[in-house]
């Protein structure tokens, strides 16, 4: 009896290391600080690497909404309760991981399917165009003069497609024209 019980026992055990082994082998890799992306942040980071950057904490939840967040070198990666809509933020720009795939936009709208509690611009070619170029002719005149408007400028017309990506690109480009 006590035999069967040790022999029992043992397989258990072995199992559990195995298990233990192939989570560990699927686990996403850690960086140097420990933190790692998981799900959609992961999914997210893997289209854009070099916008987000590397993480610099693990995801987090806020309890008053059930957002989830997680902080990043290049920004913040957002995924919200109430559209369940995956985003990364550069604090200017968002891109907005959504039914259309990923579009980029400024924080300063909204693509139509977002949920929209603070009633901001929703992006159409026209309203997309004007929004980015607002925001692009601020960023400019902030940096004039200075290295960082090499970058405003060369970002400003970055597009990662879809109708909001291809609005601000083209507000951009006006807004840059306009400064030369």
């Amino acid at each position: 009896m006590l035999h069967h019980i040790c022999r029992k026992l043992a397989s258990v055990l072995i199992a559990l290391v195995f298990t233990a082994s192939a989570v560990a082998m699927d686990a996403p890799a850690a960086s140097a600080d420990g933190c790692v992306f998981v799900l959609g942040f992961a999914s997210l980071h893997a289209l854009i690497p070099d916008i987000t950057g590397a993480c610099a904490d693990n995801e987090s939840h806020n309890p008053d909404n059930g957002d989830a967040i997680q902080h990043t070198t290049n920004g913040l990666l957002v995924w919200r309760k109430a559209d369940n809509g995956t985003a990364f933020t550069d604090g200017f720009w968002s891109w907005v991981h959504g039914p259309d795939g990923l579009e980029q936009r400024l924080n300063t709208v909204r693509f139509a399917w977002e949920s929209n509690p603070d009633n901001l611009p929703v992006v159409t070619a026209d309203i997309g165009a004007a929004a980015a170029a607002q925001g692009c002719a601020r960023a400019i005149a902030a940096t004039a003069g200075t290295p960082g408007q090499a970058f405003v400028t060369a970002n400003c017309g970055q597009s990662t497609g879809g109708q909001g990506s291809a609005a601000a690109a083209q507000g951009c480009a006006q807004a840059i024209a306009a400064t030369k």
